[in-house]
């Protein structure tokens, strides 16, 4: 599989897992995720599910890094 299939892979399974109406956008390598109503522990168990899907299907471990995040996080502008 290659890089390009397996970043296909990735997003296919991210698709998968979380509701239609979950926002998910991609940027070359990069996806990110727009999740309401759940917890950033319930997403950061979801994606190593995910993950470990995924590298079942490589002969080398998928090197993916992520970030969960609040609107907490994020400052609302005024």
């Amino acid at each position: 599989m290659t890089i390009e299939e397996a970043t296909e892979f990735f997003g296919s399974m991210l698709r998968e897992t979380f509701s239609p109406e979950t926002d998910i956008l991609r940027l070359g390598r990069t996806f990110t995720v727009m999740i309401s109503g759940h917890s950033p522990a319930a997403i950061t168990t979801d994606l190593e599910q995910i993950r470990t899907s995924v590298e079942g299907h490589l002969s080398v471990p998928l090197n993916v890094s992520y970030r969960v995040m609040s609107l907490d996080d994020f400052e609302r502008t005024p």
